[in-house]
Protein backbone atom coordinates (compact mmCIF):
# COMPACT_ATOMS: atom_id res chain seq x y z
CA UNK A 1 0.00 0.00 0.00
CA UNK A 2 2.52 2.18 0.57
CA UNK A 3 3.95 1.94 -2.91
CA UNK A 4 0.62 2.47 -4.64
CA UNK A 5 0.09 5.51 -1.99
CA UNK A 6 3.09 7.06 -3.77
CA UNK A 7 1.84 6.42 -7.66
CA UNK A 8 -2.02 7.57 -6.43
CA UNK A 9 -0.30 11.04 -4.92
CA UNK A 10 2.08 11.06 -7.98
CA UNK A 11 -0.97 10.69 -10.30
CA UNK A 12 -2.86 13.32 -8.31
CA UNK A 13 0.18 15.43 -8.44
CA UNK A 14 0.72 15.54 -12.35
CA UNK A 15 -3.34 15.73 -12.38
CA UNK A 16 -3.95 18.89 -10.58
CA UNK A 17 -1.02 20.57 -12.20
CA UNK A 18 -2.08 19.91 -15.91
CA UNK A 19 -5.98 21.21 -14.42
CA UNK A 20 -4.37 24.07 -13.01
CA UNK A 21 -2.28 24.90 -15.93
CA UNK A 22 -5.34 24.98 -18.31
CA UNK A 23 -7.70 26.71 -16.00
CA UNK A 24 -5.14 29.72 -15.87
CA UNK A 25 -4.10 29.59 -19.61
CA UNK A 26 -7.74 29.46 -20.88
CA UNK A 27 -9.81 31.49 -18.12
CA UNK A 28 -7.93 33.14 -15.84
CA UNK A 29 -4.83 34.75 -18.45
CA UNK A 30 -7.36 36.25 -20.94
CA UNK A 31 -9.62 37.95 -18.31
CA UNK A 32 -6.65 39.04 -15.57
CA UNK A 33 -5.35 40.64 -19.29
CA UNK A 34 -7.87 42.51 -20.01
CA UNK A 35 -7.96 43.81 -16.38
CA UNK A 36 -4.20 45.20 -16.66
CA UNK A 37 -4.67 46.45 -20.03
CA UNK A 38 -7.76 49.10 -19.09
CA UNK A 39 -5.42 49.47 -15.23
CA UNK A 40 -2.59 50.37 -17.50
CA UNK A 41 -3.97 52.49 -19.39
CA UNK A 42 -6.21 54.41 -16.12
CA UNK A 43 -2.77 54.29 -14.55
CA UNK A 44 -0.52 56.01 -17.45
CA UNK A 45 -2.83 58.94 -17.63
CA UNK A 46 -3.14 59.45 -14.04
CA UNK A 47 0.63 58.91 -13.38
CA UNK A 48 1.04 61.71 -16.56
CA UNK A 49 -0.91 63.93 -14.45
CA UNK A 50 0.20 63.73 -10.81
CA UNK A 51 3.10 62.32 -10.81
CA UNK A 52 4.73 65.55 -9.23
CA UNK A 53 2.05 66.39 -7.04
CA UNK A 54 1.95 63.01 -5.85
CA UNK A 55 5.57 63.54 -4.44
CA UNK A 56 4.15 65.93 -3.02
CA UNK A 57 0.96 65.07 -1.14
CA UNK A 58 3.65 61.91 0.27
CA UNK A 59 5.82 64.45 1.61
CA UNK A 60 2.82 66.37 3.65
CA UNK A 61 1.27 63.28 4.96
CA UNK A 62 4.59 61.17 5.84
CA UNK A 63 5.45 64.86 7.97
CA UNK A 64 2.14 64.43 10.01
CA UNK A 65 2.21 61.21 10.50
CA UNK A 66 4.23 60.87 13.59
CA UNK A 67 2.76 63.58 15.20
CA UNK A 68 -0.68 62.28 14.56
CA UNK A 69 0.63 59.06 16.23
CA UNK A 70 2.44 59.94 19.10
CA UNK A 71 -0.28 63.00 20.17
CA UNK A 72 -2.82 60.19 19.39
CA UNK A 73 -5.28 62.27 17.50
CA UNK A 74 -6.35 59.53 15.37
CA UNK A 75 -7.48 56.15 15.90
CA UNK A 76 -5.23 52.96 14.79
CA UNK A 77 -7.51 52.10 11.94
CA UNK A 78 -7.51 56.17 10.20
CA UNK A 79 -3.82 55.95 11.00
CA UNK A 80 -3.03 52.82 9.12
CA UNK A 81 -5.41 54.63 6.21
CA UNK A 82 -3.63 57.63 6.35
CA UNK A 83 -0.47 55.43 6.11
CA UNK A 84 -1.28 53.38 3.00
CA UNK A 85 -2.15 56.87 1.23
CA UNK A 86 0.97 57.88 1.98
CA UNK A 87 2.77 54.95 0.39
CA UNK A 88 0.08 54.73 -2.31
CA UNK A 89 1.34 57.94 -3.39
CA UNK A 90 4.55 57.58 -2.84
CA UNK A 91 4.69 54.10 -5.36
CA UNK A 92 2.64 56.57 -7.97
CA UNK A 93 5.09 59.67 -7.71
CA UNK A 94 7.96 57.13 -8.17
CA UNK A 95 6.38 55.70 -11.52
CA UNK A 96 5.87 52.05 -9.67
CA UNK A 97 2.69 51.62 -11.44
CA UNK A 98 3.96 52.05 -14.89
CA UNK A 99 5.43 47.88 -14.28
CA UNK A 100 1.98 46.78 -15.09
CA UNK A 101 2.25 46.87 -18.76
CA UNK A 102 5.97 44.97 -18.07
CA UNK A 103 4.05 42.59 -15.99
CA UNK A 104 1.41 42.02 -19.13
CA UNK A 105 4.24 41.39 -21.34
CA UNK A 106 5.84 38.57 -18.98
CA UNK A 107 2.22 37.19 -18.94
CA UNK A 108 2.31 36.66 -22.46
CA UNK A 109 5.95 35.55 -23.02
CA UNK A 110 4.92 32.80 -19.94
CA UNK A 111 4.79 33.48 -16.12
CA UNK A 112 6.77 31.10 -13.66
CA UNK A 113 3.57 29.85 -10.91
CA UNK A 114 4.33 28.37 -7.86
CA UNK A 115 2.24 25.55 -6.83
CA UNK A 116 1.74 24.75 -2.94
CA UNK A 117 0.62 21.87 -3.15
CA UNK A 118 0.61 20.43 0.48
CA UNK A 119 4.11 19.50 3.30
CA UNK A 120 4.13 16.04 0.75
CA UNK A 121 6.10 17.83 -2.09
CA UNK A 122 8.44 20.44 -2.83
CA UNK A 123 6.93 23.80 -4.85
CA UNK A 124 7.26 23.75 -8.70
CA UNK A 125 8.00 26.20 -10.89
CA UNK A 126 6.28 25.76 -14.30
CA UNK A 127 6.72 27.94 -16.90
CA UNK A 128 4.54 28.53 -20.13
CA UNK A 129 5.95 27.54 -23.80
CA UNK A 130 5.37 31.02 -25.78
CA UNK A 131 2.68 30.15 -28.19
CA UNK A 132 2.73 31.69 -32.08
CA UNK A 133 -0.76 32.04 -33.02
CA UNK A 134 -1.42 31.60 -36.96
CA UNK A 135 -4.67 33.63 -38.04
CA UNK A 136 -7.02 31.09 -40.31
CA UNK A 137 -10.60 30.58 -41.13
CA UNK A 138 -10.76 31.85 -44.61
CA UNK A 139 -10.88 29.07 -46.70
CA UNK A 140 -7.54 28.87 -49.25
CA UNK A 141 -8.29 29.17 -52.92
CA UNK A 142 -5.07 27.86 -54.54
CA UNK A 143 -5.88 29.44 -57.87
CA UNK A 144 -7.99 32.29 -57.18
CA UNK A 145 -6.59 35.71 -55.35
CA UNK A 146 -10.01 35.89 -53.52
CA UNK A 147 -8.56 35.26 -49.93
CA UNK A 148 -5.15 35.97 -50.53
CA UNK A 149 -2.06 38.07 -52.13
CA UNK A 150 1.38 37.72 -52.87
CA UNK A 151 2.10 34.64 -51.26
CA UNK A 152 1.39 30.98 -52.09
CA UNK A 153 2.12 29.62 -48.68
CA UNK A 154 -0.85 28.48 -47.38
CA UNK A 155 -1.16 28.86 -43.13
CA UNK A 156 -0.85 25.20 -42.70
CA UNK A 157 2.96 25.10 -44.66
CA UNK A 158 3.75 28.49 -42.07
CA UNK A 159 2.49 25.92 -38.84
CA UNK A 160 4.43 22.93 -40.15
CA UNK A 161 7.67 25.31 -40.92
CA UNK A 162 7.63 27.54 -37.73
CA UNK A 163 7.56 23.90 -35.84
CA UNK A 164 10.38 22.15 -37.61
CA UNK A 165 12.52 25.28 -37.28
CA UNK A 166 11.97 24.96 -33.35
CA UNK A 167 12.55 21.65 -33.41
CA UNK A 168 15.34 21.95 -35.19
CA UNK A 169 17.17 24.36 -32.70
CA UNK A 170 15.61 22.69 -29.44
CA UNK A 171 13.05 25.20 -28.84
CA UNK A 172 9.85 25.16 -26.71
CA UNK A 173 7.01 26.79 -28.46
CA UNK A 174 3.24 25.90 -29.64
CA UNK A 175 2.10 27.06 -32.99
CA UNK A 176 -1.56 27.00 -32.98
CA UNK A 177 -4.13 28.10 -35.36
CA UNK A 178 -6.32 30.71 -34.63
CA UNK A 179 -9.69 32.70 -35.52
CA UNK A 180 -10.11 36.60 -36.15
CA UNK A 181 -12.46 36.21 -32.66
CA UNK A 182 -9.25 34.51 -30.43
CA UNK A 183 -8.21 36.37 -27.68
CA UNK A 184 -5.05 37.60 -29.12
CA UNK A 185 -3.18 38.36 -25.71
CA UNK A 186 -2.26 34.75 -24.64
CA UNK A 187 0.01 34.94 -27.97
CA UNK A 188 3.42 35.90 -28.17
CA UNK A 189 3.33 36.38 -32.02
CA UNK A 190 0.57 36.63 -34.43
CA UNK A 191 1.11 35.37 -37.98
CA UNK A 192 -1.31 37.05 -41.11
CA UNK A 193 -0.31 33.99 -44.23
CA UNK A 194 -2.84 36.19 -46.13
CA UNK A 195 -0.64 38.58 -47.56
CA UNK A 196 -2.50 41.39 -48.07
CA UNK A 197 -5.65 40.17 -46.94
CA UNK A 198 -6.77 40.16 -43.56
CA UNK A 199 -9.94 38.08 -41.87
CA UNK A 200 -12.03 40.95 -40.61
CA UNK A 201 -14.84 40.04 -38.50
CA UNK A 202 -16.53 43.18 -38.51
CA UNK A 203 -16.47 45.78 -41.83
CA UNK A 204 -18.45 48.39 -40.29
CA UNK A 205 -16.52 48.62 -36.96
CA UNK A 206 -12.90 46.67 -38.25
CA UNK A 207 -13.32 44.84 -34.57
CA UNK A 208 -10.27 42.73 -35.87
CA UNK A 209 -8.53 46.06 -37.47
CA UNK A 210 -8.64 47.29 -33.50
CA UNK A 211 -7.71 44.29 -31.89
CA UNK A 212 -4.73 44.06 -33.70
CA UNK A 213 -3.49 47.25 -32.72
CA UNK A 214 -4.86 46.58 -28.94
CA UNK A 215 -2.42 43.54 -29.10
CA UNK A 216 0.34 44.94 -30.38
CA UNK A 217 -0.05 47.82 -28.70
CA UNK A 218 0.21 46.16 -25.13
CA UNK A 219 3.31 44.37 -26.08
CA UNK A 220 2.60 41.55 -28.90
CA UNK A 221 4.38 41.22 -32.47
CA UNK A 222 2.07 40.88 -35.58
CA UNK A 223 4.04 39.19 -38.89
CA UNK A 224 2.56 39.79 -41.93
CA UNK A 225 4.53 37.49 -44.73
CA UNK A 226 3.77 40.11 -48.49
CA UNK A 227 2.33 42.40 -49.55
CA UNK A 228 0.94 45.77 -48.17
CA UNK A 229 -1.37 45.01 -44.84
CA UNK A 230 -4.75 45.20 -44.78
CA UNK A 231 -5.03 46.47 -48.17
CA UNK A 232 -8.29 44.04 -48.74
CA UNK A 233 -10.53 42.65 -45.34
CA UNK A 234 -12.13 39.15 -46.23
CA UNK A 235 -15.14 38.81 -45.02
CA UNK A 236 -16.40 35.72 -43.60
CA UNK A 237 -20.46 37.38 -44.27
CA UNK A 238 -19.46 37.44 -48.03
CA UNK A 239 -17.31 35.20 -48.51
CA UNK A 240 -14.60 37.45 -50.30
CA UNK A 241 -12.06 40.51 -50.03
CA UNK A 242 -13.39 43.95 -50.27
CA UNK A 243 -11.33 47.08 -50.27
CA UNK A 244 -10.03 48.33 -46.54
CA UNK A 245 -8.64 50.96 -48.74
CA UNK A 246 -10.43 54.14 -49.04
CA UNK A 247 -10.09 55.74 -52.40
CA UNK A 248 -8.78 58.97 -53.23
CA UNK A 249 -10.86 60.92 -56.04
CA UNK A 250 -9.19 63.08 -58.60
CA UNK A 251 -11.45 65.38 -61.12
CA UNK A 252 -10.05 64.00 -65.53
CA UNK A 253 -11.58 66.11 -68.49
CA UNK A 254 -12.77 63.50 -71.46
CA UNK A 255 -12.43 65.84 -74.39
CA UNK A 256 -14.36 68.48 -73.90
CA UNK A 257 -17.53 66.75 -73.33
CA UNK A 258 -17.54 66.68 -69.33
CA UNK A 259 -15.90 65.66 -66.98
CA UNK A 260 -15.04 61.90 -64.69
CA UNK A 261 -14.47 61.25 -61.36
CA UNK A 262 -11.15 58.43 -61.23
CA UNK A 263 -10.73 56.91 -57.75
CA UNK A 264 -7.20 55.84 -56.70
CA UNK A 265 -6.49 53.25 -53.89
CA UNK A 266 -3.37 54.55 -52.50
CA UNK A 267 -0.56 52.45 -50.10
CA UNK A 268 -0.70 55.37 -47.74
CA UNK A 269 -4.22 55.28 -47.23
CA UNK A 270 -4.46 51.11 -46.07
CA UNK A 271 -5.24 51.51 -42.43
CA UNK A 272 -2.24 49.75 -41.49
CA UNK A 273 -0.16 52.53 -43.23
CA UNK A 274 -2.01 54.97 -41.99
CA UNK A 275 -1.38 54.14 -37.93
CA UNK A 276 2.06 53.40 -38.01
CA UNK A 277 2.92 56.35 -41.12
CA UNK A 278 4.12 54.26 -43.72
CA UNK A 279 5.05 55.89 -46.97
CA UNK A 280 4.92 52.27 -49.50
CA UNK A 281 6.00 52.93 -53.16
CA UNK A 282 5.67 50.71 -55.79
CA UNK A 283 7.06 49.73 -58.99
CA UNK A 284 5.99 48.49 -62.33
CA UNK A 285 8.21 46.64 -63.99
CA UNK A 286 10.01 45.97 -60.63
CA UNK A 287 13.08 46.39 -59.02
CA UNK A 288 15.86 43.39 -59.21
CA UNK A 289 17.68 44.15 -56.18
CA UNK A 290 20.23 41.69 -54.21
CA UNK A 291 18.83 41.64 -50.75
CA UNK A 292 20.84 41.56 -47.53
CA UNK A 293 19.88 41.15 -44.01
CA UNK A 294 20.97 43.81 -41.73
CA UNK A 295 23.91 42.97 -39.27
CA UNK A 296 22.15 41.36 -35.93
CA UNK A 297 19.66 39.26 -38.60
CA UNK A 298 23.24 37.69 -40.49
CA UNK A 299 22.59 34.12 -38.94
CA UNK A 300 19.29 33.79 -40.80
CA UNK A 301 21.16 34.23 -43.77
CA UNK A 302 24.65 35.70 -44.24
CA UNK A 303 24.63 36.24 -47.98
CA UNK A 304 22.99 38.09 -50.86
CA UNK A 305 20.07 37.09 -52.16
CA UNK A 306 18.74 38.51 -55.84
CA UNK A 307 15.11 39.27 -55.74
CA UNK A 308 12.35 41.00 -57.92
CA UNK A 309 11.10 43.78 -55.32
CA UNK A 310 7.75 45.92 -56.76
CA UNK A 311 6.26 47.26 -53.25
CA UNK A 312 9.63 48.78 -50.69
CA UNK A 313 8.59 51.34 -47.88
CA UNK A 314 10.92 54.60 -47.18
CA UNK A 315 13.19 54.21 -44.59
CA UNK A 316 13.86 58.01 -43.71
CA UNK A 317 11.11 60.66 -44.14
CA UNK A 318 11.78 64.05 -43.99
CA UNK A 319 14.82 63.53 -42.06
CA UNK A 320 13.11 61.32 -39.49
CA UNK A 321 13.53 57.52 -39.32
CA UNK A 322 10.27 55.66 -40.04
CA UNK A 323 11.16 51.98 -39.72
CA UNK A 324 13.50 49.38 -38.07
CA UNK A 325 15.12 47.85 -41.16
CA UNK A 326 16.13 44.10 -41.44
CA UNK A 327 17.01 44.07 -45.12
CA UNK A 328 19.57 46.78 -46.02
CA UNK A 329 18.14 50.05 -48.02
CA UNK A 330 18.66 50.61 -51.39
CA UNK A 331 18.28 54.31 -52.86
CA UNK A 332 15.81 54.21 -55.78
CA UNK A 333 14.65 57.09 -58.04
CA UNK A 334 11.01 58.03 -56.51
CA UNK A 335 9.15 61.20 -58.57
CA UNK A 336 12.25 62.32 -59.32
CA UNK A 337 13.98 62.10 -55.04
CA UNK A 338 16.29 59.54 -54.61
CA UNK A 339 15.05 57.81 -51.43
CA UNK A 340 16.05 54.65 -48.78
CA UNK A 341 14.09 52.06 -49.48
CA UNK A 342 13.34 48.85 -48.00
CA UNK A 343 11.08 45.65 -48.46
CA UNK A 344 11.50 44.20 -45.39
CA UNK A 345 11.43 45.69 -41.55
CA UNK A 346 10.05 46.12 -37.98
CA UNK A 347 7.25 48.71 -37.11
CA UNK A 348 6.81 49.85 -33.60
CA UNK A 349 3.78 50.73 -32.36
CA UNK A 350 3.38 51.29 -28.89
CA UNK A 351 4.86 48.48 -26.49
CA UNK A 352 5.18 46.19 -29.41
CA UNK A 353 6.46 45.88 -33.17
CA UNK A 354 4.76 44.90 -36.53
CA UNK A 355 7.12 42.45 -38.63
CA UNK A 356 6.37 43.67 -42.59
CA UNK A 357 7.74 42.07 -45.36
CA UNK A 358 6.26 43.57 -48.40
CA UNK A 359 8.00 41.07 -50.43
CA UNK A 360 5.95 38.38 -53.27
CA UNK A 361 6.56 34.87 -52.32
CA UNK A 362 4.76 34.06 -55.58
CA UNK A 363 7.86 34.69 -57.38
CA UNK A 364 10.37 31.87 -57.94
CA UNK A 365 13.74 34.36 -57.55
CA UNK A 366 12.20 35.23 -54.11
CA UNK A 367 10.79 31.70 -52.46
CA UNK A 368 13.71 32.26 -49.53
CA UNK A 369 11.37 34.92 -47.95
CA UNK A 370 9.51 31.93 -46.25
CA UNK A 371 12.51 30.18 -44.54
CA UNK A 372 13.54 34.16 -43.46
CA UNK A 373 10.67 35.01 -42.34
CA UNK A 374 10.58 31.62 -40.45
CA UNK A 375 14.12 32.20 -38.77
CA UNK A 376 12.97 35.72 -37.75
CA UNK A 377 9.71 34.25 -35.80
CA UNK A 378 12.06 31.96 -33.93
CA UNK A 379 14.12 34.88 -33.13
CA UNK A 380 12.09 36.85 -31.92
CA UNK A 381 11.00 34.25 -29.75
CA UNK A 382 14.86 33.67 -28.14
CA UNK A 383 14.71 36.73 -27.60
CA UNK A 384 11.76 37.07 -25.41
CA UNK A 385 12.85 33.67 -23.35
CA UNK A 386 16.06 35.75 -22.54
CA UNK A 387 14.30 38.66 -21.36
Amino acid sequence: MGELGKVLKRLALIFFRVLTSELWTHCFQPRLSRILNVVARVVARVEAIMRRPALIIFGALASIIPSLYFQRLLSTTWLAVTALLALFFALLGMGVFSLIPTLQRKMRKGIRIYWPLGMWTQRKIIRRAPRVGILTGIEWEEQDHVTHTYTNVTPQEWIEAIKNKADQEHLKLKVRAISANTNLDQYLIVLNPYGGVYPEADLKDLTTLNRIFAYVENGGVFVNVADVPGFWAYSPLLRRKVHATPPVYAVDRIDNKGIRMIGVRSFQCTPFSVRLGLWVVGSDPPWCWNIELEEPYKSIDKGKLKMLIDRAVVEKHDGEVTVETIVKTTSEDVNGSNLPLTPLFFGNYGEGRFLISLICQSECQNRKMKEILVGLVNSLVKTALAD
